[in-house]
């Protein structure tokens, strides 16, 4: 994950918290405000996270897959949905060398059913 990412998520933390400091008058807002800052931030960091090893884990199996069945046939971009957000996943696409028949070889190895775009735990909640 780029050090800008945590930049941008220490900043946006930051910079909640003194506005924060600033403009509270009552316990119960101070509280409140201060547990959705700190969830939005969670979740931007959760989600970069979250895409960061996504791609990682796409890239390793594009490195050690078994060259003679599967050939790359192109990268396919689909939101997934977690239960923090959205993430922008972008991942290969690969044919059988002798049947065609398409696969998701990140999906394989984690068990996505990304028809439904949703992580299994979110499908596991619904």
């Amino acid at each position: 994950m780029a050090i800008r990412q945590w930049v941008k998520a220490v900043l946006l933390l930051g910079e909640g918290i003194w506005k924060l400091i600033r403009n509270c008058r009552h316990g119960i807002e101070f509280e409140d405000c201060l547990r959705r800052l700190s969830l939005e931030v969670s979740a931007r960091i959760y989600l970069r996270i979250y895409l960061w090893s996504l791609e990682r884990l796409d890239e390793r199996l594009f490195h050690e897959r078994d060259r003679s069945p599967w050939k790359v046939a192109g990268l396919w971009n689909q939101a997934l949905v977690t239960t923090m957000g959205e993430v922008p996943l972008r991942r290969r696409l690969y044919r059988d060398r002798e049947s065609g028949f398409p696969v998701f070889l990140l999906d394989r190895s984690l068990d996505f059913t990304l028809k439904k775009r949703l992580s299994l735990c979110l499908e596991r909640m619904s």
